[in-house]
C-alpha cells in the first residue's frame, strides 16, 4: 500500500484537490451544512468568486494528478502562458462582478450589500481596482494570443511610422498649412470642452441662485413681522389660516410676491410711500411690452425687439384703381363679362380679385296683339324685342387664357392667375408692383400669428408677407425639413438670415441649438458669437462638414435611445415628462451651398442628409439646406 501511495502520490493528491474544490463549491451554495458563520464569511468576502476559487483549486489537482497535462505543461510552456492569462481573466472577471448588484442570495446570504463579486469585488470596483482590471485584461491578452499581439503591435508600429511620414511629407510640402490644420482641430476640440463647460457651470449656477433665493424669500418672510402695514403690503398670505392658504402662491417668484399691494381698500400712507408703483400688463400697451420685458418660456433674456427696423408705413400706391379699369376693359374687349371686387396690396405683388360675370344668350322675336296677330309699324315692318334665351356663368378658362393680353395692357413684365382664389369666388390677377415694398422682420415677429404659432411649442419662422399684405409665418417642426434653392441674387441668403433671426428673437439656448455650415465664409460668420451654437463656432472648413454631419447624426442616435428608455414616441412626448432632469432642446442645421458641400465629398455628406431627412424629425432635428443647384437625390430625400 505503501509503495502504491509512493508510486500514485501526484495522482491521489491532485484526486484530492478536486474533491476539496467540489466540496467547498457545494458548501458555499447550499446552506443547510455546517459552519453558517464561516460560510458567510466567505460569501460576504468571496462573493461569486467562491466559484472561481473552486475552478482554479480544481484545474490546480487537474494539472497536479493527471500525468498527461503534467507532461504536456512540461514540454509546452506556452499552455503554462495561456493558463495564467487565463487566471489574470478570471480575475478581471471577479472585478466586473463586483460591480453588479444582485439581489439573490448565496448560501442563504444576500450578495445585494455586496455586489456579485463580495467585498474583493467591490474594492476592483474602485479606480485601483478598475486599472488593475484593465491591465490584467491586457497582460491576459498578451499572454493568451502572443502571436495576434505581435502582429497588433507591428501593424501599430508600422501605422505610428506611416503617419509621421505623411506629416513630414505635409509639412515638407505644405509647410505651415499642415501644422495649421492640426493646431486648428485642437483647438476646435478645446473650444467645444469648454463650451460644454460653459453649459454645465450654467446649470449649476442656476440652479444655486434659485436655492439661495427661495432660502432668502423664506427668511425675508420669517423675520417680517406680521402685524405691520408694511409686512402686510408684503406677504399678505400672513392673514390667512394655514389651511386656506392658495396652494398658486407658494410657486410665485419673490419679487412678484413683495409687488402686491396691502390687503385693506384704503393703503396707508406709510405703504404708498414706501411700495413703488410698478407697471402692470393692463397699464402698457402689449408691443411696448414686448419690446422692453421679452423673455422665453424657462427665463432666458431675448434680444429686444427695437433692434430691428420697423415696417414702413403700408399706403396704398396710386395708380391700382386705374389698372383695375385696364382689366375690365381689356376683359370686354374679347367678350368677357367681368368686375374687379377686390384689391389687396402686398409688398411686391398687387391682386386684383376678378368675379366672373354672365354669357346671356338672346333671340328676336314678333311682337303680337291681343289677337295673336303680329304687330307692324308705320312703315309696314313688324316689329319685334329683344328676349333672353339663356344666362350662364363666364368660364373661368377664358379669362386665364388672356394672361398675356393683360399683361400686354398693363405694360407688365408678366403677370400670374391664380383660378381661383382658395376660399373665394373670384380669380386672382396677381400683377407685380412697380416698386417694391421692403418687408421688415419687427413687422412679423411682433404679429399675432407668429406670438400665437410660438405658444404651441414650436420653431417659428417669419418667412414674409402674402399677396395681401398678412405675415406668413411657418412651424419648422411640421416642414419638417426646408430646402432653399434658387439662382445667385434670387435671396436665398436672406431667407437663410431670416430664419435664423426669427430663432434667436424668440428662443433660448435651452430650447434651441444651431449648427450653421457656411463654406463661403460672408454668410452666416455674424453669428459666430451666438449662444445658442452648438459647436461654438460656424463651420466654415469644408473637411469639416463630415465630422460636423457625423456629430449630428451620433446626436441623432442618442437621442433615439433616449427616447426608447423614457417610452417616449417623439421630442414633444419627451418634453411633457415630469421625471425628467432636462428638456430635450431642438438642433437647427442650416447649411449654405449644397452644391459646394456634395462637390468636396458626395458620398459622405449625401448619405449623412438623406438619413438626417429621413428620421431626424422625431428627435428634433431639422435641416436647412440652401443651394443654387440641387441635385435630384438630395430633393427626394429632403421631400
Amino acid at each position: 500500500m505503501s509503495l502504491w501511495l509512493a508510486t500514485h502520490l501526484r495522482n491521489v493528491g491532485g484526486a484530492l484537490l478536486i474533491g476539496l474544490a467540489a466540496v467547498f463549491a457545494a458548501w458555499a451554495t447550499l446552506g443547510s451544512l455546517p459552519l453558517s458563520d464561516l460560510r458567510r464569511s466567505v460569501i460576504e468576502s468571496l462573493g461569486g468568486g467562491v466559484y472561481l476559487v473552486a475552478v482554479a483549486v480544481a484545474l490546480a489537482g487537474a494539472l497536479l494528478g493527471v500525468d498527461r497535462a503534467r507532461k504536456r505543461v512540461r514540454s509546452d510552456r506556452r499552455l503554462l502562458l495561456r493558463c495564467a492569462g487565463g487566471a489574470l481573466a478570471l480575475l478581471a472577471l471577479w472585478g466586473v462582478a463586483g460591480a453588479i448588484s444582485l439581489e439573490q442570495s448565496l448560501g442563504g446570504v444576500s450578495l445585494s450589500p455586496y455586489g456579485a463579486g463580495g467585498r474583493v469585488g467591490g474594492w476592483l470596483d474602485s479606480p485601483i481596482g478598475w486599472l488593475v482590471i484593465v491591465v490584467a485584461l491586457g497582460v491576459a491578452f498578451v499572454l493568451i494570443a502572443p502571436g495576434t499581439t505581435r502582429r497588433l503591435a507591428r501593424k501599430a508600429r508600422q501605422a505610428i511610422e506611416d503617419g509621421f511620414k505623411r506629416l513630414g511629407r505635409e509639412v515638407r510640402e505644405k509647410g505651415p498649412l499642415a501644422l495649421a490644420s492640426l493646431a486648428r482641430g485642437l483647438w476646435l476640440g478645446f473650444v467645444w470642452f469648454l463650451d460644454r463647460l460653459r453649459l454645465m457651470l450654467f446649470w449649476i449656477g442656476r440652479e444655486v441662485w434659485e436655492a439661495i433665493r427661495t432660502i432668502r424669500s423664506s427668511d425675508q418672510g420669517d423675520r417680517d413681522d406680521a402685524s405691520s402695514p408694511r409686512s402686510l403690503a408684503q406677504n399678505p398670505t400672513s392673514l390667512q389660516p394655514a389651511g386656506d392658504q392658495s396652494p398658486a402662491s407658494e410657486h410665485l417668484p419673490a419679487q412678484s410676491k413683495e409687488a402686491w399691494p396691502p390687503l385693506s381698500e384704503e393703503p396707508t400712507e406709510a405703504a404708498q410711500t414706501e411700495q413703488p408703483q410698478l407697471p402692470t400688463a393692463a397699464s402698457e400697451p402689449p408691443s411696448l411690452l414686448r419690446t422692453l420685458d421679452r423673455t422665453a418660456a424657462d427665463g432666458w433674456r431675448l434680444p429686444p425687439i427695437n433692434l430691428l427696423d420697423e415696417d414702413p408705413a403700408l399706403t396704398l400706391r396710386s395708380g391700382a384703381e386705374q389698372q383695375a379699369a385696364i382689366i375690365i376693359r381689356t376683359l370686354a374687349s374679347f367678350g368677357v363679362d367681368a368686375k374687379v371686387t377686390q384689391i389687396n396690396e402686398g409688398p411686391a405683388i398687387t391682386q386684383f380679385g376678378v368675379e366672373p360675370g354672365w354669357e346671356v344668350k338672346t333671340r328676336q322675336v314678333a311682337v303680337r296683339d291681343a289677337s295673336g296677330a303680329a304687330t307692324v309699324d308705320e312703315h309696314g315692318q313688324p316689329v319685334t324685342q329683344t328676349e333672353e334665351v339663356s344666362r350662364t356663368r363666364v368660364r373661368v378658362n377664358r379669362i386665364t387664357r388672356l394672361a398675356d393680353d393683360l399683361a400686354l395692357a398693363l405694360a407688365a413684365p408678366s403677370i400670374r392667375i391664380e383660378a381661383p382664389v382658395p376660399g373665394q369666388p373670384i380669380v386672382g390677377v396677381e400683377v407685380p408692383n412697380p416698386d417694391r415694398r421692403i418687408v421688415a422682420l419687427r413687422g412679423l415677429i411682433e404679429s399675432d400669428e407668429f406670438a400665437a404659432m410660438a405658444s404651441k411649442d414650436g420653431l417659428p419662422i417669419a418667412l414674409g408677407r402674402d399677396v395681401r399684405g398678412n405675415p406668413v409665418i411657418a412651424d419648422l417642426t411640421r416642414m419638417p425639413h426646408v430646402l432653399i434653392a434658387g439662382a445667385t441674387g434670387s435671396g436665398k441668403s436672406v431667407c437663410i438670415n431670416t430664419i435664423i433671426s426669427s430663432l434667436l428673437m424668440q428662443m433660448s439656448p435651452e430650447e434651441v441649438r444651431l449648427i450653421l455650415v457656411d463654406p463661403k465664409r460672408v454668410e452666416l460668420t455674424n453669428y459666430g458669437r451666438a449662444p445658442h451654437l452648438a459647436f461654438s463656432h460656424v463651420v466654415t472648413e469644408p473637411d469639416e462638414v463630415v465630422s460636423v454631419l457625423g456629430v449630428v447624426v451620433a446626436e441623432m442616435e442618442r437621442r433615439y435611445r433616449q427616447l426608447e428608455e423614457h417610452h417616449a414616441r417623439n421630442i414633444i412626448a419627451f418634453n411633457q415628462l415630469e421625471h425628467i432632469s432636462r428638456r430635450m432642446p431642438y438642433w437647427v442645421v442650416v447649411l449654405d451651398e449644397l452644391a459646394d458641400m456634395m462637390m468636396a465629398a458626395a458620398a459622405d455628406v449625401e448619405g449623412q442628409l438623406v438619413r438626417l431627412a429621413q428620421l431626424a424629425r422625431a428627435v428634433g432635428i431639422h435641416l436647412v439646406v440652401a443651394t443654387q443647384r440641387p441635385s435630384v437625390d438630395v430633393v427626394t430625400g429632403l421631400i
